[in-house]
């Protein structure tokens, strides 16, 4: 049943990522009265699902050993986000590279919601849902 939850946690932290770049994009640019709730709730989707593979190579990796070893340290979840962050703040970088063309919102904003995404999951994971504790044998 742990899977349930894992999958649960990992859908909420990819949802807040579109949420967030929404959010970002209402702050820099303010809101436009064109919203049609068909084409939101696709594009939500779409960068949701974008997110979620995007955070791949790293949650996988994380979640694996997190639930192995039983470990759901708010530490490690931070770390994975700032390392993910990074990740993903390099792949939108340009190239060639120039200090003069980089858009600080990759270097700044996309690793802040990385983190925001990460420490989303560490929150269902492992605080709200945490594993139940297994019954150790009495002697």
């Amino acid at each position: 049943m742990r899977i349930l939850v894992v999958l649960l946690a990992y859908a909420c932290a990819a949802l807040i990522a579109p949420l967030l770049l929404i959010a970002h994009g209402a702050v820099r640019e303010g809101f436009s009265g064109d919203f049609a709730v068909g084409v939101t709730v696709t594009v939500l989707g779409l960068f949701a699902s974008m997110a979620a593979i995007y955070a791949l190579p790293v949650a996988v990796p994380v979640i694996a050993a997190t639930e192995w070893y039983g470990i759901g340290d708010w530490r490690i979840f931070a770390v994975s986000g700032v390392v993910l962050g990074g990740f993903i703040a390099t792949l939108f970088l340009p190239s060639p590279f120039s200090w003069d063309s980089i858009d600080r919102d990759i270097v700044f904003v996309v690793p802040l919601m990385v983190v925001a995404c990460v420490m989303t999951y560490w929150l269902v994971a492992w605080k709200l849902l945490p594993p139940s504790r297994r019954a150790e044998p009495v002697t």
